[in-house]
């Protein structure tokens, strides 16, 4: 992958952790959408997550490693 590829991706995910902060702080993330949150990541975005990293092509020689 290409360095600013990464640091790219880095970055928003910095971000998205940022704002999760902020929002907390000031009260918008209570702990039931907390709870709610979590239950999304573990039931739902976690196993897509894992489906969609199985379409992947890997080359021949791959195969042998």
């Amino acid at each position: 992958m290409d360095f600013l590829t990464i640091m790219n991706q880095v970055l928003i995910i910095f971000l998205i952790v940022i704002v999760g902060y902020v929002a907390a702080k000031l009260g918008y993330i209570t702990q039931p959408v907390r709870r709610g949150l979590i239950e999304l990541l573990i039931n739902i975005a976690i196993p897509a997550m894992i489906i969609v990293s199985f379409d992947t092509e890997l080359p021949a020689s791959a195969l042998g490693n």
